[in-house]
């Protein structure tokens, strides 16, 4: 069966950016969206740059009205992604609160799935650094500096000192690694010494950032990993996953 062609024209991108401002849930599209949006941008460029080939009156008119199409259908795409963006962020907030129930997967694009769990598991992450920590009487232990003037001007003055062994580095960058890559979910000596858990995927998980700024997965339905403590609760905690005895 072929696949079913998806049209992106002015009038589907407006009627989806009414239906995203007006109502509460995330609408449905196609997983091809963006892919489909791409190339209805390029195809009214090409004619863009077809147009402007040509030098009469009535092509001048048509030029003006093509370009204004696609000024308006980038408007309108920005609307979409606002609103989309938005849902998505409240949708991570309230999931992290309610130990992953509740939120519809399913109006998600593949990409919005990457940010919506990254969003999630970040929160998640903070809450259990500051707000469990403070109640455990003990202050948050977070490793963060904000960066000031005077700090990008150090950046900068290291940056140029180092700049006689860029090529040095830049050829060891180049060399391939030959150490074998551990596999996914194994146990390595600093997973040992930080604590670790071993735990049973419930739910398909795309690449996803843990609390510790490190990224994690993909992992499949069924699948077992051994992972840092706080990975692993985090992931207990929101439904995606079971810890292991």
């Amino acid at each position: 069966m072929a696949e079913k062609e998806v049209i992106i024209t002015y009038d589907t991108l407006f009627d989806l950016a009414r239906r995203e401002k007006f109502r509460a849930e995330l609408q449905k599209v196609d997983d091809k969206f963006f892919d489909d949006v791409i190339k209805y941008f390029s195809e009214k460029q090409s004619i863009i740059a077809s147009q402007e080939k040509n030098t009469s009156v009535f092509a001048s008119s048509e030029l003006e009205k093509t370009r204004n199409q696609l000024r308006e259908a980038k408007r309108l795409l920005k609307e979409i992604y606002t609103w989309r963006e938005t849902k998505i962020v409240q949708g991570a907030i309230f999931q992290s609160r309610c130990n992953g129930k509740g939120f519809d997967f399913s109006a998600l694009l593949p990409e919005e799935v990457l940010m919506f769990n990254s969003l999630q598991s970040t929160l998640i992450g903070f809450k259990e650094k500051i707000l469990h920590s403070l109640l455990n009487h003990q202050k948050p232990d977070l490793e963060m500096k904000a960066k000031g003037p005077d700090d990008e001007c150090e950046e900068a003055e290291s940056s140029a000192e180092e700049a006689p062994d860029t090529e040095a580095k830049a050829s060891a960058a180049e060399a391939p690694d030959l150490s074998p890559a551990a596999p996914k979910g194994l146990k390595t000596p600093s997973d040992t010494q930080k604590g670790s858990c071993s735990i049973l995927i419930k739910s398909q998980l795309p690449e996803f950032m843990g609390p510790d700024m490190k990224k994690y997965g993909p992992y499949k339905e069924g699948e077992k990993a051994e992972l840092p403590k706080e990975v692993a609760e985090m992931l207990a905690k929101s439904g995606n996953a079971v810890k292991e005895e």
